[in-house]
């Protein structure tokens, strides 16, 4: 008895020590000028976490990354606004926009964003020419709605289960005299092989097939 309880503590200071090891980072230059970055020489082993659909059943395919967030940066490189799983609201000064039309004119204003997830399923899929950062203008999104694509091709090398980062840049249409934003609801990072192994219908939202969603709700304000 005394031998079966040495050997658990045993494993368990293992894992302990384990778990509490600092990892490098490096980067990676992908296609079209975007950079995923995320830790290398990372040993911490895959394991299959099944994720839900819509409708509360297990996704066929275990999603692939996790805890997506957009950080948004002005020209300087300077960050102005975060949206997360939880927090999805967020304001952004319209003088540190990329771009905008003067005056408060109606028109698209467009940031600088970074989509960044964690890596925690292999894909269930090798992608044929990379990932996929889309949106729609509505939450919950039917695969049939309107869909904006910000950045394709993108390679994001397996395992790679720290964190990773995908810049692109993102646009609202604007006009101060409206106070309000017409655009991206909803943000999917997709492989795009996994994403056409599900049925084109009203059943499948885009959530479904995407490895990661995230709901956003911006405010653009003029006076800063």
């Amino acid at each position: 008895m005394k031998s079966i309880v040495l050997a658990l503590l045993c494993t368990y200071s293992v894992v302990m020590v384990y778990g509490q090891g600092k990892l490098p980072s490096g980067t990676v230059t992908v296609p079209k000028n975007i950079t995923a970055t995320f830790p290398k020489n990372q040993k911490i082993p895959t394991v299959n976490l099944p994720c839900k659909l819509y409708n509360g059943k297990d996704r066929p395919y275990p999603c692939e990354f996790a805890l997506l967030k957009l950080v948004f940066y002005d020209t300087n490189g300077n960050k102005i606004g975060e949206a997360t799983q939880k927090n999805p609201s967020f304001t952004l000064p319209l003088s540190k926009a990329k771009s905008a039309p003067a005056n408060g004119a109606k028109g698209l204003v467009t940031y600088h964003v970074r989509a960044t997830m964690t890596r925690i399923n292999p894909p269930a899929f090798p992608p044929k020419d990379g990932y996929m950062v889309r949106s729609a203008f509505v939450t919950l999104a039917l695969q049939s709605d309107p869909l904006t694509t910000h950045a394709s091709g993108v390679s994001i090398p397996s395992p790679a289960e720290g964190p990773i980062e995908i810049p692109f840049t993102v646009s609202w249409l604007y006009e101060k005299s409206e106070g309000v934003t017409v655009g991206p609801r909803e943000f999917y990072i997709e492989n795009d092989v996994t994403t056409t192994k599900f049925p084109f219908n009203s059943a499948v939202p885009m959530r479904d097939k995407a490895e990661v969603s995230l709901v956003v709700q911006p405010k653009i304000d003029y006076t800063k």
